[in-house]
């Protein structure tokens, strides 16, 4: 449960349920993650001593990597805020209502469609994509549309406030800086370094070597 909404999930997915201290917060992930300045920190530990204002969270989340979903409940005005991993790799659907009220979250629109009874989208343009060879193959939506007139996919970097049916786009804040290649590298040599080390402890890691760059930089860390 969070925030009076109920949450169902795999028996293999992993949900970590987390209440702060004061009781103005309470927290539900699913999928995992680690900081990449908070060395050594659980999940739980992690969420526990999260800043309360919703731009200082922000900026303390961009630390995290991993696959996750974090549902966020503001326990003093009700509002349940939905942000997924940069790479929106744990995957978030959302569904509108006949008064354009969010009624429900799936990690696919099928199930949206099976329990909710989403509206398919006849449009020309949509029929012939959804029917296209290229669709089938490799199911890559356009931005946050899908098959569904009143389903829509939360994109990276985006968070949902399922309270109030809306998406915000939440990173970048701020203009990023420019900084020098030097500079960078060391930046990232540190961070890559608090991970590999911290999946070393979790994990039994293996590396697929594909020779493009991600796969290159990961294997030099």
């Amino acid at each position: 449960h969070c925030g009076g909404f109920e949450i169902y999930s795999g028996i293999d997915t992993e949900i970590t349920s987390v209440e702060q201290d004061s009781g103005l917060f309470a927290f539900v992930v699913l999928g995992f993650f680690i900081s990449i300045e908070k060395v050594g920190k659980s999940i739980s530990d992690l969420l526990a001593e999260a800043p309360v204002e919703l731009n200082h969270f922000l900026d303390y989340s961009d630390t995290f990597v991993g696959v996750y979903l974090i549902f966020r409940h503001n326990r003093t005005t009700g509002e349940v805020d939905v942000i997924n991993d940069a790479s929106a790799t744990y995957k978030c659907f959302y569904q509108f209502d006949e008064s354009e009220k969010m009624k429900a979250l799936s990690s696919d629109p099928l199930f949206l469609n099976k329990y909710c009874k989403a509206e398919k989208d006849s449009s020309e343009d949509a029929l012939s994509y959804y029917a296209s060879p290229a669709f089938k193959a490799f199911e890559h939506r356009v931005g946050a549309l899908t098959s569904f007139a009143t389903v829509y996919q939360l994109l990276p970097n985006h968070m949902l406030n399922f309270t109030q049916s809306k998406v915000s786009r939440v990173f970048p804040r701020e203009m990023l800086k420019v900084i020098s290649m030097e500079d960078a590298s060391n930046q990232l040599k540190k961070y890559f370094d608090n991970i590999i080390d911290q999946l070393f402890e979790l994990y039994d890691v293996k590396v697929a070597v594909t020779a493009g760059w991600d796969s290159r930089m990961v294997l030099a860390s």
